[in-house]
């Protein structure tokens, strides 16, 4: 129920910003995103900032991200991090043959640095972090925060889950 919830959020913020719902826009909106975000990491990490410092900064630059609440853009922008870092463990993994916005997101984590030689991923490593220190803090649609129980927070308990270090 809570990730349906937060799918309706993400998919709101994107029609009420012109986005047609459909995979095309959503993957322009996605793409978008991440080439955003990519100067914004790099800047950030030079000054070594953490992640939970880094994403509001993206966040208000997307007229869409600045409907959602924290949570759940981190959840989004960390999810599909995860989805592509999880795709690049693959044998065989050929970064050219996929979509614009899986080649964005691939180029986003090279340009930034995500992964060190030993392919751990400092976005979600430090979005693990972030979960434990919250302890699975959530963010509902009035802005309240609140202890979220064990099927609300799914990033924060499938993260720390699967370690990235």
């Amino acid at each position: 129920m809570h990730r349906t919830r937060r799918d309706r959020q993400v998919a709101d913020a994107l029609k009420e910003s012109g986005y047609e719902l459909s995979a095309v826009g959503v993957s322009q909106a996605f793409t978008l995103m991440f080439r955003i975000a990519t100067p914004i990491f790099i800047d950030a990490r030079a000054e070594e900032k953490d992640l939970w410092d880094i994403l509001p900064a993206v966040k208000k630059e997307l007229d869409w991200g600045r409907l959602l609440p924290e949570a759940v853009f981190l959840e989004l922008f960390t999810r599909l991090v995860e989805a592509r870092w999880l795709w690049e463990q693959r044998p065989g993994f050929l970064l050219y043959s996929h979509s614009p916005l899986a080649r964005t997101i691939a180029e986003f984590r090279e340009m930034i640095r995500d992964c060190d030689s030993n392919s751990v991923s400092w976005i979600l490593t430090h979005a693990d972090i972030y979960n434990d220190l919250a302890h699975g803090m959530d963010e509902d649609n009035e802005g309240d925060v609140g202890a979220a129980g064990p099927d609300e927070c799914d990033v924060c308990h499938r993260v720390k889950r699967r370690r990235y270090y």
